[in-house]
């Protein structure tokens, strides 16, 4: 009979327990008996403090939204400008690339001419004026490539650009004194040698 009681007494306890947890979400002032006793078992201690932390979840969520939301468009941002400056990249390449192979294509086909008599100081200059505007070309573009990856830096062209090439009677004037004093420094050299052989 003691284990019928005990029996009994778990499925009335249980019967009721339920019927207040049930009872505590449909019907208001039993919800708000059930809370002021739970208050007085400090219970609501322990939910305010769980509200509070909720709603400041709540507000963090919200601000990881904003900065997440944000940093997409920056991303975008990013990748677009990414995208012009690999653009600009290989166009600045493939016009050095042409321009190079040009270069070396006319200094090749210069030199026949450079070692020709009375044309050669002509080809020299022509073939020098080409390779400087095509290096000044060359420092334009390695420009533009460093200011679209450092707005605050500017290459310098350390002239070449301003760089004049000398005329034809300034080179065969140079030439001839380099001439007239590289035979005078023959004469002497084969002066000194002549002494030391007597």
């Amino acid at each position: 009979m003691v284990k019928m009681t005990w029996f009994t007494l778990s499925g009335i306890v249980f019967a009721v327990s339920t019927t207040l947890v049930v009872a505590s979400h449909t019907l208001s002032a039993l919800s708000n008996g059930v809370s002021g006793i739970l208050n007085a078992l400090s219970v609501s201690t322990v939910l305010s403090d769980v509200r509070t932390k909720n709603r400041k979840l709540k507000g963090d969520i919200g601000t990881l939204k904003r900065k997440v939301s944000t940093l997409g468009v920056r991303n975008k941002a990013f990748i677009k400008k990414e995208r012009k400056i690999a653009a600009l990249v290989s166009k600045v390449t493939k016009k050095i690339k042409t321009r190079t192979v040009a270069v070396a294509t006319a200094n090749v086909a210069s030199m026949p001419f450079e070692v020709a008599p009375f044309i050669g100081a002509a080809a020299v200059i022509a073939s020098t004026t080409y390779e400087i505007k095509e290096a000044c070309n060359t420092i334009n573009d390695m420009r533009e490539l460093d200011v679209a990856f450092n707005l605050e830096h500017d290459i310098e062209d350390n002239n070449v650009c301003g760089m004049e090439v000398p005329t034809k009677a300034k080179i065969m004037e140079s030439v001839s004194e380099k001439w007239e004093r590289g035979v005078e420094e023959l004469k002497r050299e084969f002066d000194l040698y002549k002494q030391k052989l007597l």
